[in-house]
Protein backbone atom coordinates (compact mmCIF):
# COMPACT_ATOMS: atom_id res chain seq x y z
CA UNK A 1 0.00 0.00 0.00
CA UNK A 2 1.46 3.34 -1.07
CA UNK A 3 1.05 6.14 1.47
CA UNK A 4 1.84 9.85 1.21
CA UNK A 5 0.90 13.22 2.64
CA UNK A 6 -0.56 16.29 1.03
CA UNK A 7 0.83 19.23 2.97
CA UNK A 8 -0.07 22.90 3.21
CA UNK A 9 2.92 24.56 4.89
CA UNK A 10 3.07 27.81 6.83
CA UNK A 11 -0.66 28.56 6.77
CA UNK A 12 -1.38 31.62 8.91
CA UNK A 13 -4.66 31.82 10.78
CA UNK A 14 -5.30 35.53 11.45
CA UNK A 15 -5.79 36.87 14.97
CA UNK A 16 -9.18 37.69 16.44
CA UNK A 17 -10.16 41.25 15.47
CA UNK A 18 -13.16 43.49 16.12
CA UNK A 19 -14.78 40.78 18.25
CA UNK A 20 -14.65 38.20 15.45
CA UNK A 21 -12.42 35.14 15.29
CA UNK A 22 -9.73 35.24 12.63
CA UNK A 23 -10.50 32.76 9.89
CA UNK A 24 -8.50 30.94 7.24
CA UNK A 25 -10.29 28.98 4.52
CA UNK A 26 -8.34 26.50 2.40
CA UNK A 27 -10.08 25.06 -0.67
CA UNK A 28 -8.01 22.76 -2.82
CA UNK A 29 -8.04 19.45 -4.64
CA UNK A 30 -6.38 16.35 -3.27
CA UNK A 31 -3.68 14.60 -5.30
CA UNK A 32 -4.94 12.72 -8.34
CA UNK A 33 -2.60 9.72 -7.95
CA UNK A 34 -4.04 8.54 -4.59
CA UNK A 35 -7.28 6.61 -4.18
CA UNK A 36 -8.28 7.49 -0.61
CA UNK A 37 -7.88 10.17 2.03
CA UNK A 38 -7.42 8.29 5.31
CA UNK A 39 -6.26 10.76 7.96
CA UNK A 40 -5.69 14.35 9.02
CA UNK A 41 -3.49 16.24 11.48
CA UNK A 42 -1.95 19.66 12.14
CA UNK A 43 1.57 20.61 13.21
CA UNK A 44 2.43 23.99 14.75
CA UNK A 45 4.72 25.89 12.37
CA UNK A 46 6.94 27.35 15.11
CA UNK A 47 8.47 25.14 17.80
CA UNK A 48 7.66 27.71 20.51
CA UNK A 49 3.96 27.89 19.49
CA UNK A 50 2.84 24.36 20.36
CA UNK A 51 -0.50 25.34 21.91
CA UNK A 52 -3.23 25.35 19.28
CA UNK A 53 -6.12 25.44 21.76
CA UNK A 54 -7.36 28.83 20.38
CA UNK A 55 -7.90 27.15 16.97
CA UNK A 56 -11.12 25.39 16.01
CA UNK A 57 -11.79 23.82 12.63
CA UNK A 58 -14.20 22.39 10.11
CA UNK A 59 -13.04 19.76 7.58
CA UNK A 60 -14.88 18.48 4.53
CA UNK A 61 -13.49 16.19 1.82
CA UNK A 62 -15.37 15.08 -1.32
CA UNK A 63 -18.60 16.48 0.09
CA UNK A 64 -18.23 14.47 3.31
CA UNK A 65 -18.07 16.33 6.62
CA UNK A 66 -15.07 14.81 8.38
CA UNK A 67 -14.82 17.11 11.41
CA UNK A 68 -17.74 19.42 12.32
CA UNK A 69 -17.46 23.19 12.73
CA UNK A 70 -15.99 24.08 16.10
CA UNK A 71 -13.77 20.98 16.47
CA UNK A 72 -10.88 21.76 18.83
CA UNK A 73 -7.68 21.65 16.76
CA UNK A 74 -5.64 20.49 19.74
CA UNK A 75 -7.11 16.97 19.41
CA UNK A 76 -5.46 16.58 15.98
CA UNK A 77 -2.25 18.49 16.74
CA UNK A 78 1.13 16.80 16.59
CA UNK A 79 3.45 18.89 18.75
CA UNK A 80 5.98 16.28 19.87
CA UNK A 81 4.35 15.62 23.24
CA UNK A 82 2.70 12.37 22.10
CA UNK A 83 3.29 9.96 19.23
CA UNK A 84 2.02 11.12 15.83
CA UNK A 85 -0.28 8.13 15.36
CA UNK A 86 -2.11 9.15 18.57
CA UNK A 87 -3.15 12.53 17.11
CA UNK A 88 -3.88 11.62 13.47
CA UNK A 89 -7.64 11.69 12.97
CA UNK A 90 -8.13 8.33 11.25
CA UNK A 91 -11.04 8.06 8.84
CA UNK A 92 -9.62 5.18 6.79
CA UNK A 93 -12.76 3.06 7.25
CA UNK A 94 -14.99 5.82 5.79
CA UNK A 95 -13.76 5.30 2.19
CA UNK A 96 -13.27 9.00 1.46
CA UNK A 97 -12.01 9.36 -2.13
CA UNK A 98 -8.87 11.38 -2.79
CA UNK A 99 -8.50 11.48 -6.59
CA UNK A 100 -8.94 15.22 -7.24
CA UNK A 101 -11.59 15.43 -4.51
CA UNK A 102 -12.44 18.83 -3.11
CA UNK A 103 -10.71 19.56 0.19
CA UNK A 104 -12.21 22.30 2.36
CA UNK A 105 -10.75 23.34 5.69
CA UNK A 106 -11.84 26.29 7.81
CA UNK A 107 -9.59 27.27 10.72
CA UNK A 108 -10.86 29.81 13.27
CA UNK A 109 -8.58 31.59 15.74
CA UNK A 110 -9.94 33.07 19.00
CA UNK A 111 -6.49 34.33 20.04
CA UNK A 112 -5.26 37.92 19.81
CA UNK A 113 -2.23 36.64 17.92
CA UNK A 114 -1.96 35.05 14.45
CA UNK A 115 -0.98 31.38 14.49
CA UNK A 116 0.91 29.52 11.74
CA UNK A 117 0.40 25.81 11.13
CA UNK A 118 1.27 23.04 8.71
CA UNK A 119 -1.69 20.92 7.61
CA UNK A 120 -1.41 17.25 6.61
CA UNK A 121 -3.84 14.91 4.89
CA UNK A 122 -2.84 11.23 4.76
CA UNK A 123 -3.37 9.75 1.30
CA UNK A 124 -3.21 6.06 0.35
CA UNK A 125 -3.61 3.64 -2.52
CA UNK A 126 -5.10 0.24 -1.89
Amino acid sequence: MKKSYQIWRGQEVPARADGNDGELVISDQLKEQYAKATGFFIVPFAANKKDLSPISLFLKIAGNEILPKGTDASIVTFNGNVERDKVVYDFSKDNIPARSSEFELVLSNSSSEAIKVNIYVVLENE
